[in-house]
């Protein structure tokens, strides 16, 4: 350990342990250090020494102080700050990823999408701050961290305290609050009266660095440009970008007006002019270039024109027409949550086994029940068994799943009777919130449950203030059991999981043939041998057919169970059903179940339909927030963000979801797609991509690799044409992958071959976002090849139907 680090640990609380050094820059240096109580990394942003005597200890702690108060889900919070020794500090959480510098330094200019999604994001977290009067003053690349696909602004604190301590300039030190690139003319002009609107200007530099690759009046002496931001009118960004919408290039040069009046009158304002753009940009156009023949391609500047281009796509093809009528519409609303929850699997202390099927009944029902209550955040029931192990911490448990409170219960025997202890808690301190018991006197189960279970639901929402009380919806029995069973292998999502499923759900239904929960978890379980081209012993065409009877029979033994609705609306969107009727389908969803991350990351898929881009990729982070441990959630953004042109969003989306399920091959199929996309062929070779050779096929051939990519792809259509050998994929999945490649080379009649052949085998066999993507841009920019995609892909809902009679109409 360096000197100035054994410092400054004799220095700081005993509650610090100082680890290494991260980083240091002109006013500060930045150390990681792990915090005993409560048990987490920090980084602690320690003040250099000129800069400690320029400012008044007291003054620098209060303005702390008040940073301290700003929450806001993309600014980098303040746990606390002080004194060591002579020292200035303050401790903010250990981020782990990259800042904004570290990214354009790698990649220079950004896609456009990224570059305007970053940017809105910035733009949020300043109007929070200005709404509480502070005023960043030193925004740049290196202090937005890139975080989980987020940006986050850190580094309010050392500007907000120096200029409250009576001074912008340390002239013993010649460091200045603020950064020459991106000051704006008052800024650099040293006038004591600033507010918002020059954060905004420093935005609008940062903002045309990740469109162009370098900020608007480049580099060099301070003085000299500081004197361009005063003096000299900002450059267009046509310049350097000449694809680049108008309307883009507009809104950076309002962004730069030299008079903050002539600028945007609030960041809010600019953080939703950049996502009307975002969500816009796809309707521009731009001229496609040939295709590329070797490595060298990544420079041809594909991330700006890969998002926007996809216009040729939607407007010459029908089934992609984003004409909604108002019927028709789907919107998800921004969660507005009081508190959050979970609940940990039951103990069972007792050792009688009958008390494991009642605590495993409990638990599901309290879960499904909780989530009716709009205004309580509670983690799904697939993440809660996530999380079940015997020595799970609950600080640990309440930061894996986004929670502030945990319950948990258990059955233990007192005096001979047993009782049932719930005791709510708050998971990062231990700090007890409430506490209830109840005696279990009788081996009924649905009575049992019929007390046991809303006393729970009472504790919990008693306990955070909610008058909500929903009505428990009590469900028992054996073929529940199964049925639980039978969700805790879907929520898996591997070949053997699904199959396991089935047959869960398939007992269940022997066992109780009124079991609407059974019906829609079958027809769920098809929904996702499908999406994931799963054999499963039949015909793509008949497990659809078997998926709408199984739900429309859950709808018809319970109208109101709303997962059915979801479940439908699902296949109807996904194999190319009217949008309007998988609109209704999650409306009647979603309604009564709010929280139900299930339904809210496949409502995404109909958003997207929509036109409604941002909201499609917001309701999927919501599911993903009541569902952090499930790997579907991270694969529904990466579909969401595929056709975007949201590369990096992707990659880091499927990387999470192997992370979660090792066995999951399609997550790295379209890390593979994506990484094509983004420019990483040769990541993308290295893959280990199951039955997805197709994609290595397309980057071998994007890296110049051409024998290497057409033998696969000779032994891909070999093994398709030939007898099934794949107990475990059907061939759907390689079709696939063949008219991918065929797209992405620009073979527009062997793409049309095997686009029809996918579809022939299955409603669901070529993923209509992946059909959406950049992958398909080249031959689909021909009108007369998009028309006879366009005449393949209306032909599947109608003969789902014609499959599925009369049980198969919504």
């Amino acid at each position: 350990m360096s000197d100035f680090l054994e410092r400054l640990q004799r220095a700081l609380p005993e509650r610090y342990q100082v680890e290494r050094e991260l980083g240091r820059g002109g006013m500060a240096t930045v150390v990681l250090a792990r915090e005993r109580h409560p048990n987490r990394y920090v980084a602690i942003k320690v003040l250099e020494p000129g800069v400690t005597e320029r400012l008044g200890h007291e003054r620098f702690l209060r303005e702390i102080d008040l940073l301290s108060s700003l929450t806001h889900p993309h600014i980098v919070p303040i746990f606390a700050a002080g004194e060591a020794g002579d020292l200035l500090y303050y401790v903010m959480p250990y981020i782990q990823g990259e800042t904004l510098r570290e990214r354009l330094r790698r990649e220079g200019a950004l896609p456009l999408s990224v570059a305007l999604r970053i940017g809105a994001e910035v733009a949020e977290a300043l109007q929070h701050a200005h709404a509480n009067n502070v005023v960043h003053r030193d925004v740049k690349p290196e202090n937005v961290l890139l975080h989980d696909g987020y940006a986050m602004v850190t580094d309010f604190g050392v500007a907000r305290a120096i200029s409250a301590a009576g001074t912008d300039q340390i002239t013993e030190t010649g460091i200045a609050v603020g950064t020459p690139a991106y000051m704006s003319p008052e800024q650099a002009a040293g006038r004591r009266e600033i507010d918002g609107r020059t954060d905004t200007y420093a935005l609008g530099c940062v903002l045309f660095e990740m469109v162009t690759g370098q900020p608007p009046f480049g580099s060099g002496p301070s003085d000299e440009v500081l004197a361009r931001h005063i003096t000299q009118q900002p450059p267009s960004a046509l310049t350097d970008v000449p694809g680049l919408a108008k309307e883009v290039d507009a809104a950076l040069q309002r962004a730069l007006a030299k008079r903050p009046q002539e600028r945007y009158p609030s960041a809010a304002e600019f953080a939703e002019v950049l996502m009307v753009l975002r969500s816009s940009q796809t309707s521009s156009s731009i001229h496609l270039p040939q295709v590329p023949t070797g490595p060298g391609w990544r420079r041809w500047g594909w991330r700006l024109w890969a998002a926007v281009a996809l216009v040729a796509v939607l407007g010459v093809v029908g089934v992609w027409r984003l004409i909604v009528r108002p019927e028709a519409a789907l919107s998800v609303g921004a969660p507005r949550y009081a508190d959050s929850v979970s609940v940990v699997p039951a103990r069972n202390l007792t050792g009688d086994e009958w008390f494991d099927r009642l605590g495993d009944a409990l638990v599901y029902d309290v879960i499904a029940n909780l989530q009716k209550i709009p205004e309580l955040k509670t983690s799904a029931y697939v993440s809660v068994l996530a999380q079940a192990t015997e020595d799970v911490r609950l600080a640990e448990l309440g930061r894996a799943l986004g929670v502030r409170l945990v319950l948990v219960p258990q059955f233990r025997t007192v005096d001979g009777r047993v009782r049932l202890e719930a005791e709510l808690v708050e998971a990062e301190t231990g700090r007890l919130v409430g506490s209830n018991s109840w005696w279990v006197d009788e081996r009924n189960e649905r009575d049992m449950l019929g007390q046991l279970g809303p006393g729970v639901v009472d504790l919990i929402a008693g306990n955070v203030g909610l008058a909500a009380r929903p009505r428990l919806a009590v469900r028992t029995g054996p073929a529940h059991r199964q049925y639980v069973l039978g969700t805790h292998w879907l929520g898996r999502r591997t070949p053997a999981g699904i199959r396991r499923a089935i047959q869960h759900f398939r007992d269940a239904i022997r066992l109780d043939s009124t079991s609407a929960p059974a019906f829609a978890g079958l027809a769920n379980a098809y929904n996702l041998a499908l999406f994931y081209r799963y054999d499963i012993d039949l015909d793509g065409y008949e497990a659809a057919r078997r998926s709408l009877t199984a739900v429309n029979e859950a709808l018809r033994l319970d109208p109101q169970f709303a997962r059915a609705y979801g479940t439908r609306g699902w296949l109807v969107s996904r194999a190319y059903g009217p949008t309007k009727d998988a609109a209704r389908d999650f409306r009647r969803a979603l309604g009564p179940e709010p929280n139900s991350a299930q339904s809210m990351a496949w409502a995404g898929g109909v958003l997207l339909l929509q036109g409604k881009d941002e909201e499609a990729v917001a309701a999927i982070r919501r599911a993903i927030d009541l569902d952090p441990l499930s790997p579907a959630r991270y694969l529904s953004l990466a579909f969401a963000a595929f056709p975007l042109g949201d590369y990096d969003m992707v990659i880091e989306a499927v990387q999470r979801a192997t992370e979660l399920e090792p066995e999951l091959t399609l997550s790295r199929a379209m890390e593979g797609r994506a990484m094509l996309l983004a420019g990483r062929a040769d990541d993308c070779v290295a893959l280990e991509l199951g039955p997805h050779e197709g994609v290595r096929a397309a980057c071998l051939w994007a890296l110049g690799r051409r024998d290497e990519a057409t033998a696969i792809i000779d032994s891909l259509t070999a093994v398709v044409q030939g007898p099934r050998t794949d107990t475990v994929y059907t061939d759907v999945a390689r079709v696939e992958d063949l008219a991918g490649f065929y797209g992405w080379i620009g073979d527009a009649e062997q793409a049309v071959r095997w686009v029809t052949e996918a579809y022939r085998r299955s409603p669901l066999g070529l993923d209509r976002r992946v059909l959406r993507s950049a992958l398909f841009e080249r031959v689909l920019s021909d009108p007369a090849v998009a028309r006879r995609i366009d005449a393949v892909v209306e032909s599947v809902w109608p003969r789902v139907r014609q499959r599925s009679g009369a049980l198969g109409a919504p």
